[in-house]
């Protein structure tokens, strides 16, 4: 039977059945997407409750401005200041100057393409004056091959570093005091010596 010889009825059927897969793969295709979304917030509310509570200081920079694009508490804590004044620094704002210059060779290299390690060390100073030393890890993302952003993890190991240099000193000041014991003992024997050579001097005389 050809398509012109079916009825007016049968045609309206097949229309009415065209018209209903349509709609079951609109609604197959909308609850995917609800579902994707979904599963989108979730992952970002997730997201957004580890970056809040980690036990470190996270920040992210735009790499085209270098200003910041999201910091959490902890690392605005860190420094002192709020998150809507830390959000409106640039990202060399808090650097000491040897970092900065650290930071600025990173940084050329990154936007030429060359690899940089992802661990570093690195000096801040705080809204009050303070310096901290800290460990960062960076990720950088990339679109269409260029990097955008870079998302750092800031460890704080100031008294870490303290520490470091309290033993290095006590160290340095262990070896001075064997070396000033050894040469007390050398001078200790020199002196004997002396003092032997008077006595028997005294001992001749008499």
């Amino acid at each position: 039977m050809k398509a012109t010889d079916k009825t007016k009825e049968e045609l309206l059927a097949e229309i009415a059945e065209s018209k209903r897969r349509i709609e079951e793969l609109e609604k197959a295709e909308a609850d995917r997407r609800k579902t994707m979304e979904e599963a989108l917030r979730e992952s970002e509310a997730k997201y957004k409750q580890l970056f809040d509570i980690a036990p470190a200081g996270i920040y992210e920079i735009d790499l085209t401005t270098g200003e910041f694009i999201s910091a959490n508490d902890l690392m605005c804590e860190l420094l002192g200041y709020t998150k809507e004044e830390f959000l409106e620094l640039k990202a060399w704002d808090f650097l000491t100057e040897q970092s900065l210059s650290k930071q600025l060779e990173r940084y050329d290299k990154i936007m030429k393409g060359e690899s940089v390690p992802n661990i570093a060390e690195t000096e801040v100073i705080a809204k009050d004056g303070r310096k901290i030393c800290g460990l960062i890890n960076s990720r950088i993302s990339y679109e269409n091959g260029k990097p955008i952003s870079v998302t750092t993890v800031f460890h704080d190991i100031t008294e870490k570093k303290k520490l470091e240099q309290e033993l290095l000193k006590a160290q340095k000041l262990e070896s001075l005091g064997v070396l000033a014991g050894g040469i007390a003992h050398d001078f200790n024997n020199f002196l004997s010596g002396i003092m032997g050579n008077i006595s028997l001097a005294k001992l001749e005389a008499e």
